[in-house]
């Protein structure tokens, strides 16, 4: 079961930003920052429960809604191109080591694993909480993905299929449905990558993307966006504990009590990346 706080249930939004208006919206940004450290040094003002993925992802810009569908590798199974056979029960984390070692690309191999790790523990069929309509859960696989926004990566029919009973896997997945739950997950980390990517850009900083700091931030982006935004643009931190320790002096209201655990978490998947 994923322990993410984004997916715990949504409060009001308080800064909707206009998506009728591009300008509008970058005006908004702007407004949200300017009264967020002139009064408490607080970002802007919003409600004591935290949001859910869908709630944070529409207090982010057109752009960087944009920027997270790009470079998001396809879901599917190459059999040409494959060269580890498919894990077998029972699942754990190690399990994955050979795929995720062949389609990471680029990201960290033990980043994805602390990932699955944090998510899963390695299991398919793990599901987190329940969905409203239709039984089934809103979390599923092996990176734990969230429906409906993360859909357009695989779907919980794939994810959490005909290898599952409940939490419990039934049969081994075959090498297609294995690799389904790897590169769907990838083309998350990835899309969240070029988020974190696109906020220390809007900061107006640069960040080594080798290493912790920048994996960590990257982690962050899943848990808390748009804390990750507001706290880059006005902190303009040269590193990831510049940043951590700006958010714990001031830390955001509606995570009150817990972004103590958030920043552990993000940390922890980050140092996967020493």
């Amino acid at each position: 079961m994923s322990d993410e706080p984004s997916n715990e249930q949504s409060s009001e939004d308080s800064e909707q930003l206009d998506d009728n208006s591009a300008n509008e919206s970058a005006q908004a940004t702007d407004q949200s920052d300017s009264q967020a450290f002139e009064q408490n040094d607080q970002p802007a003002a919003q409600a004591d429960q935290p949001p859910t993925e869908s709630d944070q992802a529409s207090q982010l810009s057109e752009e960087e809604e944009r920027a997270i569908e790009i470079d998001q590798p396809t879901p599917q199974a190459d059999e040409e191109s494959t060269l580890s056979a498919a894990p077998s029960r029972p699942y754990g984390v190690e399990s994955w080591r050979p795929l995720v070692t062949e389609m990471a690309g680029d990201i960290p191999v033990e980043v994805l694993l602390r990932w699955i790790k944090r998510e899963s523990g390695g299991n398919p069929c793990a599901t987190g909480a329940p969905a409203k309509t239709g039984g089934g859960s809103i979390e599923n696989g092996i990176f734990q993905l969230y429906s409906p926004d993360d859909d357009h990566l695989a779907t919980p029919a794939q994810l959490h299929g005909s290898f599952c009973s409940g939490p419990t896997c039934t049969r081994d997945l075959t090498l297609e449905e294995a690799r389904i739950q790897v590169a769907s997950g990838i083309a998350q980390v990835n899309s969240l990558r070029n988020l974190a990517r696109g906020h220390l850009k809007g900061a107006g900083v640069v960040w080594e993307e080798v290493g912790s700091d920048f994996w960590s931030l990257v982690k962050m982006e899943h848990n808390v966006p748009v804390v990750c935004r507001d706290y880059l643009k006005a902190l303009q931190p040269a590193s990831w504990s510049e940043f951590k320790a700006g958010v714990l002096k001031n830390p955001p209201k509606q995570y009150s009590g817990k972004i103590d655990g958030i920043l552990s978490l993000a940390e922890d998947i980050g140092a996967g990346a020493v």
